[in-house]
């Protein structure tokens, strides 16, 4: 007999057919979803053309997915993606298989360093409306831990700076979660959040 062992639950998902089509059916439905996030955020974008890197409008939409962040699937939408040596601009759709999605504004370098300012004077737009900030070193960590990310709120009442963060890391990264129960909304939802991370960044 072979030595590795199968645990009666997992027997019972291998010999499941329907199991594996209808994850095949989930990353279609998701795929779809997330190509319908694409005119939402082009109007955002196009609605604040005067305050984003010009050449960011001109970036193509690009859907991605894996099987493995941290042991689960995960399908990625880049719109915009604008991602330099010196700097970036992104906005990330991740939905992340038994976890949740997620909407991350990615600013780097000088594109960090321009909008900071801007972003410390509305920060409390963000804590508000129940935005998160990423205090990890690493801006391409995505989970949902507090080692990762913590409530705007808590940053602000903390009294830590984001010039300070931006020093530090080089980076800015916001981020709004959502659960899988308002996932039929997304589409929605990313206009809304797509919105006010736009409208934080703009010197108005």
């Amino acid at each position: 007999m072979s030595k590795v062992k199968f645990e009666k639950e997992e027997l019972d998902l291998l010999i499941r057919p329907e199991f594996f089509l209808m994850k095949k059916r989930l990353e279609v439905k998701i795929n779809d979803l997330l190509t319908l996030c694409i005119p939402v955020i082009q109007e955002e974008l196009e609605r604040n053309s005067s305050v984003i890197p010009q050449n960011s409008l001109d970036s193509t939409p690009k859907i991605s997915r894996g099987e493995n962040y941290l042991s689960f699937p995960w399908q990625i939408l880049d719109y915009p993606r604008l991602f330099g040596k010196q700097h970036a601009f992104a906005l990330r759709t991740l939905c992340w298989f038994g976890n949740g999605i997620s909407v991350s504004l990615y600013l780097s370098g000088d594109i960090a360093k321009k909008y900071s300012t801007a972003l410390a004077n509305n920060f409390s737009v963000l804590a508000k409306n129940d935005f998160y900030i990423c205090i990890h070193k690493d801006p391409f960590q995505h989970h949902f831990e507090e080692d990762n990310i913590i409530p705007c709120r808590q940053f602000m009442e903390s009294g830590k700076s984001i010039h300070i963060l931006v020093e530090n890391h080089h980076f800015i990264k916001i981020v709004k979660l959502f659960s899988f129960e308002e996932i039929d909304f997304l589409p929605k939802k990313m206009g809304e959040a797509s919105r006010i991370l736009l409208e934080v960044i703009s010197e108005k």
